[in-house]
């Protein structure tokens, strides 16, 4: 009987030790996926930003995609305070958002760059084509108004 009673209690302090280490590696893995999340959201963000910003050169116009950018720092900021104090889940559910985000405004960002470059091309084509045609025709006037001064001082001369 006591050979029983020390092999159940054993028992349910294996079982117990057992449940204590699953769920502080269960703690662990969550803790795992939190910071792998926290910093996949911020590469992302980084990246975004360097997207905007890259946009932003080629003088695209990016003021809605500053708004955006603001609010995934608001979140990512939300994020990280989440991490600090422990919320897993609202670190991972923030840094979702963050990654979602990011990706959009990278997108939009790579978008509006072509286009800049597009319209930045067009307008060079443009001044260009009016630079050398309000050249020619500068060229032309200004013939024309010296054949007439040519044509009066000889017209006087005789």
């Amino acid at each position: 009987m006591r050979k029983h009673f020390i092999l159940s209690i054993m028992l349910v302090l294996g079982l117990i030790v057992t449940l204590f280490v699953c769920d502080v590696s269960f703690v662990f893995a969550q803790t795992d996926k939190a910071s792998l999340k926290l910093q996949e959201a911020q590469v992302l963000f980084e990246e975004s930003f360097t997207a905007v910003l890259d946009a932003e050169s080629v003088n695209a116009n990016v003021t809605s995609l500053l708004n955006q950018l603001n609010d995934v720092a608001s979140l990512l900021t939300l994020a990280e305070n989440a991490y600090n104090v422990g919320d897993n889940n609202l670190v991972i559910s923030n840094a979702d958002n963050v990654i979602q985000m990011s990706k959009q405004i990278s997108s939009e960002a790579c978008t509006l760059k072509d286009l800049a470059a597009v319209e930045n091309q067009n307008a060079f084509w443009i001044k260009l084509c009016l630079t050398v045609l309000f050249s020619v025709v500068f060229v032309l006037v200004m013939f024309t108004i010296w054949r007439q001064f040519k044509q009066r001082y000889t017209n006087n001369a005789l």
